[in-house]
């Protein structure tokens, strides 16, 4: 999903190629298949992979495809509201957030993205996860307010995040979609 996800485009849809619309098809229908399955559900690390590679994929979609992918994860995350599974947070998050964008629904984000906040308070998470939720929510807080304090904010964390842990593709899509060529 990080190489086609650029469903924030209007075009989006018209520029994925004919083969990649079928693999997602069949990828969809796959996950569905597998999230029927009792030893996916009867198993907590199975069923919160699966259903957030599920949401991933969900996120090359339509509105309605991001809208499930939100629903889904928001779903893991009231299932296992008791049960510590720190480990699969930031890739949650950064999934809820893509989709939130894509959406432009930037309520929708910033309150998924305090949400993340609060919950990976002084714990560690995945570099690339937390760098793409920071991207999306400072383009985000600038596209809805046109404040530059969110460019400044993230121009620093893109340069304070090493070049190993960025999320490239999905930058330069940003910096080009949004016309955002000062931080070239």
């Amino acid at each position: 999903s990080s190489k086609y996800n650029t469903a924030f485009k209007s075009n989006h849809l018209e520029t994925l190629l004919d083969d990649v619309k079928k693999r997602l098809d069949t990828l969809y229908s796959r996950c569905e298949d597998l999230l029927e399955k009792d030893e996916i559900l009867d198993t907590t690390a199975k069923h919160i992979a699966v259903t957030n590679s599920y949401a991933c994929l969900l996120l090359l979609g339509n509105d309605s495809d991001n809208l499930k992918a939100i629903q889904l994860l928001e779903g893991l995350l009231f299932t296992y509201q008791q049960i510590p599974f720190h480990a699969y947070i930031d890739p949650i998050f950064a999934v809820k957030i893509s989709a939130y964008f894509n959406l432009k629904d930037y309520e929708g984000l910033e309150n998924c993205y305090r949400r993340y906040k609060k919950m990976t308070d002084k714990k560690s998470v995945n570099p690339e996860n937390d760098f793409t939720i920071h991207v999306l929510y400072y383009t985000a807080k600038w596209l809805e307010t046109n404040r530059n304090q969110y460019l400044k904010k993230l121009q620093k964390r893109i340069d304070e995040t090493p070049e190993r842990a960025r999320n490239t593709k999905l930058l330069q899509d940003i910096i080009g979609y949004f016309d955002l060529d000062f931080f070239n």
